[in-house]
């Protein structure tokens, strides 16, 4: 989906927009992120019948992209203590 698509078909009230800036801060999500969480928060507000992102559909669509992003830290954490395990074998 192109940007252009996704500003003409993924409408946020201005909470919506407010909540997804916070937490691109705080999460340091890059422009991928952003349109990533949109587009998740886009199928969110399609199946919750309304036509504009509301806050609770980012809110969710940011839920699912947080365990996503333990979900590596805790792989490279595991990496990390397996590395040193084999070092310390060795």
């Amino acid at each position: 989906m192109s940007s252009r698509v996704l500003k003409t078909h993924c409408k946020l009230e201005c909470e919506s927009e407010s909540l997804l800036n916070q937490s691109m801060m705080e999460l340091g999500l890059a422009a991928r992120g952003y349109t990533k969480i949109i587009k998740v928060a886009r199928t969110i507000s399609d199946v919750d019948l309304s036509n504009i992102i509301k806050v609770e559909h980012i809110s969710e669509a940011l839920q699912y992209r947080r365990s996503d992003i333990i979900k590596v830290e805790h792989i490279s954490e595991a990496l990390q203590y397996r590395r040193l395990d084999r070092n310390f074998i060795e």
